[in-house]
């Protein structure tokens, strides 16, 4: 179990590479900012920011990337809980150029002694020339709205967990693809393992599949389960902690493996009748039950033969 310090951690890295689409170590190679320091200075205000109040952060930003202590970021984004102000809005929105004349004018009440307790950061020769030529379009906001959306698009667990809510909308499911994919190979070759036995001969393979309609339906419905499942997966593992599929894959192995075990004509009547088993069970208390299909019931039962779980012919059956 997390801590409240380590799910905040995560939160943290996990919003700022959302805000670049990228990994968070990446995300700090490109961007410094108010709003990644809202996670780990946390500055309060009661009130929406004012110009005056990023004045000393805008100073900062200025300085350190004048004398190389940090790379000028890509974007400087400010994030505050009750937003910015109509006028610094006007400014971020429209007019950069007057962001640069009130640091510039102000320099003196706001940066000089402030930005470090070591020394005064006076705004003479080169470093005013740097400030002057300084972009300051990188200079951004983000309202809490769209933090909290990208919180709940890239960590909806950790946002559940903090705000409340369920599982957002299941993407549509994988298809499988028209040959069959080198992750399948372990559970279509137990496929055709009871195949074989049910045809009553020594193996199968997909030319003979091909011939049989029952066993060609039966195929084609176990790859687009399987491939659902698979889905499935990848939605827990972006939703969900940490091995909350597996407890679902082992639910599903416990209400199938006596009927695995049990004597079978054939490895094809194991198989079918440990699916059907598998689309009777209960899931009323796993988090994904909301979002789960009956296909993934059955495509769960062949990622177990895929991960050598279980099998399915008679002569696969360990004694």
């Amino acid at each position: 179990m997390k801590t409240i310090n380590e799910i905040q951690e995560e939160n943290r890295k996990l919003i700022l590479g959302a805000v670049h689409g990228c990994s968070y170590e990446e995300a700090l190679r490109k961007e410094i900012g108010f709003g990644c320091k809202l996670f780990s200075k946390r500055k309060h205000y009661s009130n929406p920011l004012s110009v005056s109040n990023i004045l000393l952060e805008l100073g900062k930003l200025c300085h350190y990337t004048f004398i190389g202590a940090y790379t000028i970021p890509e974007n400087y984004y400010f994030v505050a809980p009750h937003g910015i102000s109509t006028s610094l809005a006007k400014i971020l929105r429209n007019n950069h150029s007057d962001l640069k004349q009130n640091l510039i004018k102000n320099w003196k009440k706001y940066c000089e002694k402030k930005i470090t307790s070591k020394q005064k950061i006076l705004l003479t020769g080169d470093f005013k020339k740097y400030v002057e030529a300084f972009d300051f379009t990188i200079i951004k906001d983000k309202t809490v709205l769209e933090m909290l959306a990208i919180h709940r698009s890239h960590a909806p667990y950790y946002h559940n967990l903090r705000f409340g809510g369920g599982l957002p909308a299941r993407p549509k499911n994988e298809k499988p693809p028209e040959s069959i994919a080198e992750i399948e190979a372990v559970y279509i070759q137990k496929l055709l393992n009871a195949y074989a036995e049910f045809l009553q001969k020594e193996s199968c393979n997909m030319d003979e599949v091909e011939k049989h309609d029952k066993l060609k339906r039966h195929l084609r419905d176990a790859r687009i389960h399987f491939y659902c499942a698979e889905s499935l997966q990848k939605f827990s593992r972006d939703c969900l902690d940490t091995g909350e599929f597996e407890r679902l894959q082992n639910n599903i192995f416990t209400a199938i493996i006596n009927i695995i075990d049990a004597e079978h004509q054939h490895g094809f009547n194991r198989v079918v009748s440990a699916v059907q088993a598998a689309f009777s069970v209960q899931i009323d208390s796993h988090p994904l039950k909301e979002r789960l299909e009956a296909a993934d019931r059955a495509g769960i039962c062949h990622q177990l033969a895929n991960n050598n779980k279980l099998s399915w012919a008679n002569s696969d059956q360990q004694n």
